[in-house]
């Protein structure tokens, strides 16, 4: 096949060239020839801050973070502007547990370009991960303010709530996120939690919560969402339905060789066989 390169002002403009090829084959998931293409771009000009960004992002789909944060720093190094890269960046440091090096790459990009609800997002998820909830909330409100319709962003506002013991509110995002996006089966399973397991029982509601556990199992079967469903029958008074289910969680946690999420399923079926709900002391989270 020929390829024809793109003509800039009438000379051939081979960087430009390559670039585009690699955004092509990266957003094809064709990482490899993604990777080639970038690296021939900077072979003819090796300040292009752009092909620093698309390896790194690269090396972020490979899970490699280190490389990743090189080639984002590399970017940065030409162009301190780039808000891209700072916030590429703090997805790499965020994965690697450095959670203030992360914040401050957000915040340095939001400095530059605050038209993008990500950032927010990934910044209010590390103020989360800190037991910061209120700055987590702050931040889930301005992704809001950019994006109205993000039941990503309602869904973790809900768990900052949640955390918050503000129940009520919590409750109300986990609302609005359904309304935004009726298969996510991640906020009907924390909204089930919620129900069956919160401390606050006012908010508890036993055939409330088996609803939406049922209709999170139909949409993505997973072990988090079946124990959460064992919760929701416990709450219900279905002990047989819920030690069976919860013995089902148990059978694949040992199966993927989950050892964390084990001791607290089987702490739960202890529970459940004693004829007791489980209530969410631990305050770990919706769905934990």
């Amino acid at each position: 096949m020929l390829f024809t390169p793109l003509l800039l002002n009438g000379c051939l403009s081979w960087n430009r060239y390559y670039l585009d090829r690699g955004h092509n084959s990266f957003n094809r998931g064709k990482y490899d020839y993604a990777m080639e293409y970038y690296n021939l771009a900077l072979k003819y000009d090796e300040q292009r801050a752009e092909a620093y960004l698309g390896r790194g992002a690269i090396w972020l789909k490979k899970k490699d973070y280190d490389r990743a944060i090189i080639n984002f720093t590399e970017a940065l190094a030409i162009n301190s502007s780039y808000a891209s890269a700072y916030f590429n960046r703090a997805l790499a440091l965020e994965e690697k547990g450095n959670f203030d090096s992360a914040i401050a790459d957000c915040s340095k990009g939001l400095d530059i370009d605050q038209s993008n609800d990500m950032p927010y997002l990934l910044r209010g998820d590390i103020w989360t991960e800190k037991g910061n909830y209120e700055r987590a909330i702050d931040d889930y409100t301005n992704a809001l303010r950019i994006n109205p319709i993000s039941d990503r962003a309602y869904s973790s506002r809900a768990n900052s709530w949640y955390m918050k013991g503000d129940y009520k509110k919590a409750i109300f995002d986990l609302i609005k996120a359904l309304d935004i996006n009726p298969r996510n089966d991640e906020v009907y399973n924390n909204y089930a939690w919620l129900l069956a397991t919160c401390p606050d029982g006012r908010y508890r509601n036993g055939a409330k919560a088996l609803e939406m556990a049922k209709k999170a199992v139909k949409i993505n079967p997973t072990e988090i969402n079946m124990d959460t469903l064992a919760t929701a029958y416990a709450e219900s008074g279905k002990f047989e339905d819920a030690i069976i289910t919860q013995e089902k969680v148990i059978f694949l946690q040992n199966k993927k060789n989950k050892i964390e999420t084990l001791i607290e399923s089987k702490e739960r079926l202890k529970f459940y066989k004693a004829g007791k709900p489980w209530r969410d002391t631990q305050k770990g989270g919706m769905g934990q």
